[in-house]
């Protein structure tokens, strides 16, 4: 099994990774589609890119849950393939 070392620093005790459905092009865009928060999947129906940098994309999500709207703040680090959501999007549990 190999190793990997971060090049990234960011604040974990604030977020939680998270499960993520996305579609990457060869241009390099990536498009969250689903999105897995305490075991219950949500799609999303419309996200835009709200900053951008070293790797750090960060996503304004819209996703659906039941017949409810939700926003979602989205968090990808491409450096290591990881998503995130600040820890406030669970509801206090830490579990995905």
């Amino acid at each position: 099994m190999g190793a990997f070392i971060s090049y990234t620093s960011f604040d974990h005790t604030t977020t939680c990774i998270i499960p993520v459905i996305a579609s990457f092009d060869s241009s390099g865009h990536v498009s969250p589609l689903y999105v897995r928060i305490k075991r219950v999947s949500y799609r999303i129906i419309e996200y835009f890119v709200s900053s951008k940098y070293s790797g750090v994309t960060e996503f304004r999500c819209k996703i659906a849950d039941g017949a409810f709207e939700r926003p979602l703040q989205l968090t990808y680090y491409s450096t290591e393939g990881m998503w995130t959501v600040p820890r406030s999007a669970l509801g206090g549990s830490q579990s995905s």
